[in-house]
């Protein structure tokens, strides 16, 4: 009974997720939220992800917060999205825990978003080991379908699509003992300036110690607060006042 609780926690937590090729069983896993299909949602959405690229096993030991500050102005719903990292390595006994933990963050938010500033986000050099220009090498369709559909600009930020979403893309490179912070801010057209509602989904595996939302003195939360550990999707509701 305890690994039977443990898996249907990790199911509802989505820090598991499944998927079958036999249609019944898919039908299954998609109607109880157990897939990892990205949400569609008849209002707001975030999904904040951070993905380790060769930072060895450094995720174990790095902190995650994330803060939402929203407000409301002319038609739009402004968000200041804060992302702190914080990397408790550096003197542990395995050294795998005491390496950088370069991460590659990507925001999913609605197609309709707008781009405002980022700040706190790094630069990486980062140079091929080989020149992929060679008529030797194959291009791939879909990875040459979303290269053409990016849009660089000076914030070292990419903005692009995905399921349905657009998304903003970045790196923040935390070295062990170290805290870092980067600050997103975009806004969404919202169609009914009565009431508001967010759709928060938690990216599968990823721990979040905190995640708060904080409103301005507007908005009223009918239902769905969110405030501490992130464990699974969450839908806040709001009435403008």
């Amino acid at each position: 009974m305890k690994i039977f609780e443990i898996l249907v926690k990790s199911l509802e937590n989505r820090d598991m997720i499944l998927y079958f090729k036999e249609l019944s069983l898919q039908s299954f896993v998609m109607e109880n939220g157990f897939g990892g299909d990205i949400k569609n949602f008849d209002g707001d959405y975030i999904m904040p992800t951070i993905t380790n690229v060769k930072g060895s096993k450094t995720d174990l030991v790095t902190d995650n917060f994330i803060k939402l500050y929203t407000s409301f102005d002319g038609g739009y719903a402004k968000h200041k999205l804060v992302i702190t990292r914080k990397h408790n390595g550096g003197a542990e006994k395995y050294g795998f825990y005491n390496r950088p933990n370069p991460a590659y963050l990507r925001v999913l938010v609605p197609e309709s978003a707008e781009f405002i500033t980022i700040n706190g986000n790094d630069k990486l050099n980062y140079k091929p080991l080989i020149g992929y220009n060679n008529p030797e090498f194959n291009l791939d369709d879909d990875l040459s379908r979303f290269e053409a559909l990016k849009t660089q600009n000076k914030a070292d930020i990419t903005e692009s699509y995905e399921s349905g979403k657009k998304y903003y893309s970045f790196w923040l490179v935390v070295k062990p003992g170290e805290t870092k912070s980067t600050e997103l801010s975009y806004k969404v057209p919202i169609k009914d300036t009565r009431s508001y509602s967010l759709y928060i989904q938690k990216q599968p595996g990823l721990k979040i110690n905190d995640f708060e939302v904080v409103f301005d003195d507007s908005i009223r939360i009918v239902s769905g607060t969110k405030n501490g550990p992130m464990e699974t999707d969450a839908i806040i509701k709001t009435v403008l006042q």
